[in-house]
């Protein structure tokens, strides 16, 4: 190879990263310089001589120091600011070189690093290992000590727990084909001609399952296994169980989560104490904790339960989420933390498949009864129902054998009963919401056909509006729950009067968004020659907007937490999804294109982003 040649990412995808590391580095900075200030307001006192020349300082500061949290007293109480910015700076360092641009040549490779670049010579790699998402990949080349940094540790451990020095290259890199043929063959080039036995592995089977969740959440969790699955079949028991990877996952999921509900059940009870008490306050640990004067103390008990309530509540959702089922002849087992569970086969009602791709299937089993609540969460997240459901992917070991027994014993219970008014298996009952989540391209293609193909939907109908206005609630229902969690939860304010007038003031304003975007897409069709597609986007935004709801989600549960600065960002992630997917929906719908299209998409940002700031208005 005498041709040197550089193989870089898309543009947009490096200014993403740069500008995520920004929004992370700008958070950060932002809660130190108010600690400083309040810092040093504390020890020199505020001078206030410019106030009357400048106005809006005085918001400024009031902003400043209406903070929630106690003002610092001496230069140690900025040592958790300090602590969130050293991490911001070491997430922004890990992001921005993460996938770096990479010069090959004769010698060997050069990868970037920090603004400059380090040789790594063809017979100092040691391994390829590969993920594989369908045609996306992602490699980490493994080299030998001495070639690259410390730091580069961090990218093996992420990927597998692994320690040796390695670098990332995933399929969006410029002529990747042509990149790993040539690593393979330089590499294997030179160990011949430095006559070494050790020859370049690369290692399919070393997948990361990180990386296959962010490459491919279907095929993370509902990939048919290709091996055969004897195992578990025995007369007429049938039993299913979940690969490791998929187990592990949402078992260590729900432990965090429970974890993090005590640690946060316990802070709150020991401030309580701290409060009621002041003698205890020179014990050890209590004598760390944040506090400040509250006009109801009894509140954070209250508060304490319910948010324990809550999140182990989500816990035991994420756990039971896949469960192992066994099909036997007295009807389909679950099983479950606290033991199994019997569904009966005549409970069964009806079963719904999401199709992603021939390999890879969800389906929800939807029965009369018998499952605890959480079941009920299960067919909410599947379809808006609130039927008692069990979900499960084509990933369970012994699928298709299971999943027959299930539709001929549901089908078998129709016929002795003689229900013809619902269908026992629904082939084409499929999620949106999962679709949207993992798909979205192709779902939102498909609703937009889907839409064309009725023409009702160019008018005002009242069928169509009624059925997407939960939707709708939905995404404008999670501003007020953030409002008021932060409130309630995090600022320890008992709720009243004022609260829940400015919880219903935010969801109109955040209701306000599905009209006004959707007239504002309308409008500007009109204006460039089209208009013919009518009232659609009134029935097609909010269904595509729906997957940002795991974001918010994401945010509302560790605000209760307590971690505010992370729900922002998670708030901040939400408002970006929902540009892609209103992108998608314009460039579905109207064919936009450039600059019309980013266009078109920022308008629910530019809402959502003020949403976003009347929020923290009202907060402070």
């Amino acid at each position: 190879m005498n041709v040197e040649k550089v193989h870089r990412y898309p543009r947009p995808f490096t200014i993403t990263v740069e500008i995520l590391s920004a929004i992370i580095v700008s958070i950060a900075l932002t809660l130190l310089g108010r600690d400083l200030l309040r810092l040093l307001w504390s020890i020199y006192g505020l001078d206030t001589a410019l106030f009357a020349r400048f106005p809006w300082i005085t918001d400024l500061v009031l902003v400043i120091s209406d903070a929630s949290a106690p003002p610092p007293e001496q230069p140690t109480d900025v040592l958790p600011a300090l602590a969130w910015m050293a991490l911001a700076l070491m997430v922004a360092l890990f992001l921005r070189n993460s996938m770096p641009t990479v010069r090959t040549s004769a010698r060997g490779m050069l990868v970037a690093f920090v603004n400059d670049w380090l040789p790594v010579p063809w017979e100092n790699i040691r391994t390829i290992k590969v993920t594989e998402a369908g045609d996306r990949y992602v490699l980490l080349v493994e080299t030998d000590h001495g070639w690259l940094t410390g730091w580069h540790r961090w990218y093996s451990f992420i990927y597998r727990l692994g320690f040796r020095p390695a670098f990332l290259i995933t399929s969006q890199i410029s002529d990747f084909d042509e990149l790993v043929k040539t690593l393979l063959s330089e590499a294997d080039r030179a160990a011949r001609t430095m006559a070494m036995e050790r020859r370049v592995e690369l290692q399919e089977e070393a997948s990361s399952p990180l990386f296959r969740l962010l490459l491919s959440p279907s095929a993370f969790f509902a990939q048919r296994n290709v091996a055969p699955a004897a195992a578990g079949v025995s007369g007429d028991v049938v039993i299913g169980q979940y690969p490791r990877h998929i187990s592990i996952t949402l078992t260590w999921t729900a432990a965090f989560i429970a974890g993090a509900a005590i640690l946060r059940y316990l802070t709150l009870v020991l401030t309580f104490l701290a409060i009621t008490f002041p003698g205890v306050r020179s014990l050890p640990i209590i004598d760390q904790l944040d506090l400040r004067v509250l006009p109801a103390p009894w509140w954070l008990l209250i508060e304490a339960h319910i948010v324990l309530v809550f999140l182990l509540g989500v816990a035991s959702f994420v756990y039971h989420a896949l469960p192992a089922v066994e099909a036997r002849s007295e009807g389909l087992i679950v099983h479950r933390l606290r033991g199994r569970l019997l569904v009966p086969w005549s409970h069964l009602r009806v079963m719904k498949v999401t199709e992603f791709s021939e390999t890879s299937q969800m389906v929800l089993i939807q029965v009369a009864g018998g499952l605890p609540l959480d079941a009920r969460f299960v067919s909410m997240l599947y379809d808006g129902s609130l039927s008692p459901g069990i979900l499960i992917t084509s990933a369970i070991s012994n699928a298709d054998t299971l999943l027959q027994r299930i539709a001929l014993e549901a089908m078998r219970h129709h016929q002795a009963t003689g229900d013809t008014g619902t269908a026992p298996f629904q082939s084409d009952a499929r999620s949106d919401l999962l679709l949207l989540s993992v798909q979205s391209s192709a779902a939102v293609n498909r609703l937009v056909e889907e839409s064309r193909n009725d023409p009702n939907t160019q008018g005002f109908t009242t069928e169509r509006f009624v059925r997407v206005l939960p939707p709708a609630l939905g995404l404008a229902a999670f501003s007020a729950l953030m409002l008021f969690a932060d409130r309630s939860f995090v600022q320890h304010i008992l709720p009243d009067g004022r609260l829940a007038g400015a919880i219903v003031v935010m969801l109109l304003l955040a209701l306000l968004e599905w009209p006004l975007v959707s007239f504002a897409a309308i409008a500007f069709d009109e204006m460039s020659g089209g208009g013919e597609d009518g009232l659609r986007p009134l029935y097609l935004y909010p269904p595509v907007q729906q997957p940002r709801l795991f974001l918010m989600l994401a945010a509302l549960i560790v605000l209760l937490l307590g971690a505010q600065p992370l729900a922002a960002l998670l708030w901040l992630s939400a408002i970006g999804w929902s540009f892609w997917l209103a992108a998608g929906l314009w460039s579905a719908l109207y064919d936009w294109r450039g600059g019309q299209l980013i266009g078109g998409g920022l308008i629910p940002v530019v809402f959502q982003l003020l949403l976003l700031i009347g929020y923290l208005v009202v907060r402070a």
